[in-house]
């Protein structure tokens, strides 16, 4: 994995550079050793292209299982209404779980569906997890 992938595949996933360093990864890290990968100076390690590939695969199967309920409602019908969690408490009341990836996914996948027209978002005590119109 190249520095300008690892960047991409960061704000994709809505992570600012603190979080990735220390989320990301078999241990914790240095803001600054992850800005040295995505600057180019250092080569990404192998554990951390392990890692965003795979949390970018978790956020593709999140993003398709959202889709697919959604392609009904394209024929013409109203969007679906997703929660969008604006902190990691709110995703953690809704869902009892309290992982910052999971969250920070989740608000890609919402915000992804939204920019194409397929969702509306709500706030968190708005609809139960995984309760949609």
């Amino acid at each position: 994995m190249n520095c300008y992938e690892l960047q991409a595949l960061r704000k994709l996933f809505m992570l600012d550079v603190r979080e990735a360093a220390e989320l990301i990864g078999d241990k914790p890290v240095s803001v600054r050793t992850w800005q040295y990968w995505e600057s180019g100076r250092s080569p990404v390690p192998d554990d951390i292209a392990e890692a965003m590939v795979f949390w970018n695969s978790w956020r593709d199967d999140a993003f398709e299982a959202r889709i697919s309920q959604c392609h009904p409602k394209r024929s013409g019908k109203d969007p679906i209404k997703l929660n969008y969690y604006k902190t990691v408490d709110d995703f953690e009341k809704v869902t009892g779980k309290r992982n910052v990836i999971t969250w920070r996914l989740s608000q890609s996948v919402a915000a992804g569906l939204y920019s194409e027209g397929m969702a509306v978002l709500v706030e968190t005590g708005g609809l139960a997890m995984g309760e949609n119109s």
